[in-house]
């Protein structure tokens, strides 16, 4: 086994797909700049800049000379997404990973890129466990919550993303994935056109509030519920209740 040279193999697969896909920009762009080459003489060049960053090897996610998002959102080359490494060990290797997995956590820590130590094996027998058998389990080989929570976990923090709660009619609960940062009155266009567009006020409280209340009524009851306008920021984990015009 070798995974530091299947990433770089993989690393280097990702680069020559990226190198074909910008010299197919550059001959859509060349197109463009025929009748207005002052318009797209600095796009042009920055492309060039680009192609020649890769050819050296590097992803594109390294480029920084005039980094423009519109430029790079036209054809989204895969060596500048976001990255998580996953490593896959073996149970005994727990928590920590073994050498195979250091050597992966370490080119992880250079390059700020997070990385996630989990056993694929062990995680797909303890789901056929009863959930305090398997919490106890992992609590034993000193693992905090099960992997996939964690992947998700990772994913989403890799992302900008947060989740928010809304309740219906009392009883049906509903997660939905919002950008992080995002106010009350956006999340509330996720939710509904109609609501955001007749937003009063927001009743927030997260969510281990309401679980530790027995509801969002007794919550409510209980006065834990915070009354937010629309410029307030979502925090992840909120449970939200819009009053809104009708």
């Amino acid at each position: 086994m070798d995974p530091l040279g299947d990433l770089e193999t993989l690393d280097l697969e990702l680069i020559l797909s990226d190198v074909a896909t910008v010299d197919r920009q550059i001959e859509k762009v060349q197109g463009q700049a025929k009748a207005h080459p002052r318009e797209f003489a600095e796009q042009l060049n920055w492309l060039a800049g680009l192609r020649a960053h890769l050819n050296a090897g590097r992803p594109a996610a390294g480029y920084e000379p005039a980094h423009h998002d519109a430029w790079l959102a036209d054809f989204n080359p895969l060596s500048a997404k976001p990255r998580l490494y996953v490593v896959n060990v073996a149970e005994d290797c727990l928590p920590a990973g073994g050498s195979a997995a250091g050597a992966i956590q370490a080119r992880a820590a250079r390059a700020g890129t997070p990385c996630l130590v989990l056993c694929a094996a062990c995680e797909a027998e303890l789901v056929t466990w009863p959930p305090d058998d398997a919490a106890a389990y992992r609590r034993e080989q000193g693992l905090s919550e099960p992997g996939l929570d964690r992947l998700i976990t990772a994913s989403y923090r890799l992302l900008g993303l947060i989740t928010f709660f809304t309740i219906t009619g009392g009883k049906e609960a509903r997660a939905w994935t919002l950008r992080s940062g995002s106010t009350a009155y956006e999340a509330a266009g996720l939710i509904h056109s109609d609501i955001q567009r007749s937003f009063i006020r927001a009743e927030v409280a997260p969510v281990s509030t309401i679980l530790s209340a027995g509801g969002l009524t007794q919550a409510r009851v209980a006065g834990h519920l915070r009354l937010e306008g629309r410029e307030y920021v979502l925090q992840d984990g909120d449970v939200v209740h819009y009053r809104f015009n009708v």
